[in-house]
């Protein structure tokens, strides 16, 4: 009875990991569905202000090739 308290002591120490958004990280019981919905909703923010910035450069790279000719 004590070794069977012991064990599930021991492993509800190593499972109180914390949580996150990214599975890889977070195994099987830390891992959580909203902080991943957040952490994709982040990237695809990060994404496209990428985008934006590099459409920005493109056409000011195009107005500068205009006015080269």
């Amino acid at each position: 009875m004590k070794n069977t308290l012991l064990l599930i002591l021991a492993a509800s120490s190593l499972s109180s990991c914390t949580m996150t958004g990214d599975p890889s990280e977070g195994g099987l019981f830390g891992w959580s569905q909203n902080m991943h919905y957040d952490r994709v909703e982040q990237r695809q923010q990060t994404l496209s202000a990428i985008e934006s910035d590099t459409a920005s450069r493109n056409a000011e790279a195009r107005r500068i090739q205009r006015n080269m000719r």
